[in-house]
C-alpha cells in the first residue's frame, strides 16, 4: 500500500488523489492523511507538491504535527521571503526600524493607538517624535527651582552676560531694595554673585529679569523645558515598547541595524542598511496558530497568500490570532516629572 501511495503522490495527480479519497476512503481527507500516517509518508523528509496543491493546510496540518521543525523550516524557506535562518535562528529582514510596530495591535479609536504610537517611537532620529507642544508653564519653578548648583551659576553667568551694561529696572520690592542699596534707586547693576546669592532667592524677581529682560536666555530655557518634557515621557515610552517587544517576541534585545553592499541596475555598488531581529520563536507559535484554526481549510495556501511574515503576523494580530502588543495611553498623559527634571539639568549646558 505504501509504494501505491507514493506513486500516486508523485504523480502529481492532484485528480487521481480526490478519486482515490472518494472511491476508498468514502471522500473522508482526514481518512487519507491517517492512512499516510500510519504508512509513514506523513513523517518522512519528502514534501509531496500534489498534496501542497491540492490541499496546503490541511497537509501541512498533519505535516506539522508529524514533524514539526521540518514543516516549519519549508514553510519559512518556501514562502516567508523576508527571513533568513542563521545559525539556526530566523532572523527578520525590515526596511525600518518602525516597522517593528506590526507587532502591536491596531487598537486606536479616535486616539493614537499602540501600532501608531510604537511606529512613532521606533522611528529614527530625523523623524523625532515630540508629542507635546505647550509644556511651559513657570520658569521659576519648572526649570530654576530644579537646578544643580553647577547649572544655576551657568544660569546666572548667562543672564550677567546677555545683560552687560545694562541697567536693570526695579519692578519688585527686593529689586527696589536692591537699587537703593546700589546708591541709584532707579535701576539694578546685576553681577553673577547678585543673581545667584539674592535674586534668584526672590521668585518674583527671578520671573520679572527673565521675561522681562534677559529675553534671550529665557528663549533657551523655553527650549530646554521643552525638549526635556518631551524626552523624558518618549523614553518612558520606548521602555514600555522594548520590553513589550521582548515579551512577544522571547527575545534579550529588539534588533540591530546591518549595512550591506548590493549592486544596482546601472551595475554600480551601493550601501543599504536594514534592520534585523529575531523571530524564531514567534514564527513557530503563529505557523501553528493557522494551522489550528478551524477556520482556516484548502480554499488558498495562506503561507503563499500573504508572501512575507510581515503581512502574515500583521494578518494574524488583526484577527487576535496571536496577541499584539499593546501600549497603556491614559487619555491625561504626562511624564515622571522627576525625570523632567533630571533632563533639565542633563540637557543645560547644550542651550545655555
Amino acid at each position: 500500500m505504501k509504494e501505491k501511495l507514493i506513486k500516486l503522490l508523485d504523480s502529481n495527480d492532484t485528480d487521481g488523489i480526490h478519486k482515490f479519497i472518494d472511491r476508498y476512503l468514502n471522500s473522508n481527507s482526514d481518512e487519507f492523511f491517517k492512512l499516510l500516517d500510519k504508512s509513514g509518508i506523513i513523517n518522512d523528509e519528502k514534501i509531496y507538491d500534489s498534496l501542497i496543491e491540492s490541499m496546503p493546510m490541511s497537509y501541512l496540518f498533519h505535516k506539522y504535527n508529524s514533524n514539526p521543525e521540518q514543516t516549519v523550516n519549508y514553510i519559512v524557506n518556501e514562502y516567508l521571503d523576508d527571513i533568513k535562518e542563521i545559525n539556526g535562528r530566523y532572523i527578520l529582514e525590515l526596511d525600518n526600524r518602525e516597522d517593528l510596530s506590526l507587532f502591536f495591535k491596531n487598537d486606536g479609536g479616535r486616539d493614537m493607538g499602540s501600532k501608531e504610537l510604537a511606529e512613532k517611537l521606533l522611528g529614527e532620529d530625523e523623524d523625532w517624535w515630540e508629542p507635546f507642544y505647550d509644556t511651559f508653564q513657570d520658569v521659576y519653578d519648572e526649570v530654576v527651582e530644579v537646578l544643580t548648583p553647577e547649572n544655576l551659576k551657568l544660569l546666572a553667568e548667562k543672564i550677567n552676560d546677555e545683560l552687560s551694561g545694562s541697567k536693570v529696572e526695579p519692578e519688585t520690592s527686593l529689586l527696589e531694595d536692591i537699587a537703593t542699596d546700589q546708591g541709584h534707586p532707579d535701576y539694578v547693576e546685576l553681577s553673577v554673585d547678585l543673581l545667584l546669592n539674592t535674586i534668584f532667592e526672590d521668585k518674583e524677581s527671578t520671573k520679572y529679569i527673565l521675561n522681562r529682560e534677559a529675553v534671550d536666555t529665557s528663549s533657551e530655557l523655553y527650549s530646554l523645558y521643552h525638549n526635556a518634557y518631551n524626552t523624558a515621557y518618549v523614553d518612558e515610552k520606548w521602555e514600555q515598547v522594548s520590553n513589550e517587544l521582548k515579551s512577544i517576541l522571547s527575545i534579550d534585545n529588539i534588533g540591530e541595524w546591518q549595512t550591506k553592499t548590493v549592486k544596482g541596475y546601472d551595475g554600480k555598488e551601493r550601501m543599504i542598511n536594514n534592520y534585523f531581529i529575531d523571530v524564531t520563536n514567534i514564527v513557530d507559535e503563529s505557523i501553528r496558530e493557522i494551522l489550528n484554526d478551524k477556520y482556516v481549510d484548502d480554499y488558498r495556501n495562506e503561507f503563499e497568500y500573504y508572501g512575507t511574515f510581515k503581512s502574515f503576523i500583521e494578518y494574524l494580530i488583526s484577527e487576535d490570532m496571536i496577541e499584539g502588543g499593546s501600549i497603556s495611553i491614559p487619555y491625561y498623559d504626562y511624564p515622571d516629572q522627576d525625570k523632567v527634571d533630571e533632563y533639565v539639568n542633563d540637557l543645560f549646558a547644550d542651550y545655555i
